[in-house]
């Protein structure tokens, strides 16, 4: 329950963000052909990470891990797509608008799967590193020192969400646990408490 509410919105959001940024930046009619190309890969894999969230959440008690596979997979294609996105934008527009837009999109969308994927951290890593990692590459090989001051702001901010998901992950895990060791105690307290009426 709690996995599909935190993973749902970026099905949507991602996608949304994709089409805003080869719309707006005019990159649609710049190059049609790849545009369509990323926004049906786009498409395709948002929606079977829908899939998996529906089938996850019908099996909500012991979701088969088969599902788990296909949502991680669909996660990491999703990042791949908007990874390749940047890069593309970046070699196309090198530092104009539309790559500030992009890299802001990117932030976004990178910090708030970082607050979704927490509880998965070689998801969450592996999906900062095919969100950033594209970009990053693309900046240093085009060798532009006006592009430097990108590549350092990218890597610090992906630098600080690593240190996070650490952070996020062992918070996450150790709160679960003592919800259920609290569960536990109610329970048996409550047990003992009948008996004793």
């Amino acid at each position: 329950g709690e996995l599909t509410e935190r993973s749902v919105l970026g099905t949507i959001i991602i996608p949304l963000c994709l089409t805003m940024a080869v719309v707006f930046s005019g990159y649609v009619f710049h190059s049609p052909y790849i545009s369509v190309v990323l926004f049906l890969v786009m498409i395709a894999t948002a929606t079977v990470r829908r899939l998996a969230l529906i089938r996850i959440k019908q099996q909500a008690a012991w979701p088969e891990s088969g599902w788990l596979e296909v949502f991680f997979w669909s996660c990491l294609a999703m990042a791949a797509v908007w990874g390749i996105t940047t890069a593309i934008f970046i070699d196309t527009y090198g530092e104009d608008f539309p790559v500030m837009f992009i890299l802001i999109l990117s932030a976004g969308i990178g910090a708030g799967s970082m607050a979704n994927f927490c509880i998965w951290r070689a998801l969450a890593v592996n999906f900062l590193i095919l969100t950033f990692a594209p970009g990053i590459i693309a900046c240093l090989a085009m060798q532009q020192t006006e592009l430097l001051p990108v590549v350092l702001a990218i890597a610090l901010f992906v630098f600080y969400l690593l240190v996070q998901i650490k952070n996020w992950n062992v918070y996450f895990w150790e709160s679960l646990i003592t919800a259920y060791l609290f569960e536990k105690q109610t329970e048996k307290l409550a047990d003992t408490n009948s008996k004793l009426a």
